[in-house]
């Protein structure tokens, strides 16, 4: 049986920004995933907006202490006025 969580979150990414958050540790044992929450962060109306997204790229593993450590790492994609945006990297994790 897994769980599910919110291990972090960026109140506010600006146009086109990216940012990278290092996570750990992990047991190389455990099967760990991550996927973000995109919110808009801007007092313009969701129509004004093209796209209201962003972008997860999950970057290496690395063996890190007692475990390991992942990083991820989110781009803001959203098209529009005051692009915006606040994220929430979510995480579910299953032991063996």
């Amino acid at each position: 049986m897994g769980n599910v969580a919110e291990v972090f979150r960026w109140t506010v990414i600006g146009p086109g920004e990216t940012v990278g958050l290092f996570i750990h540790p992990y047991d190389r044992k455990e099967f760990v995933a991550f996927s973000i929450n995109v919110a808009l962060r801007s007092n313009q109306p969701s129509g004004a907006y093209t796209d209201i997204a962003a972008q997860q790229t999950d970057g290496p593993t690395h063996d890190f202490i007692d475990g390991q450590a992942r990083t991820v790492w989110v781009q803001n994609k959203t098209v529009g006025p005051q692009p915006y945006i606040t994220v929430g990297v979510m995480r579910f994790r299953q032991s063996s």
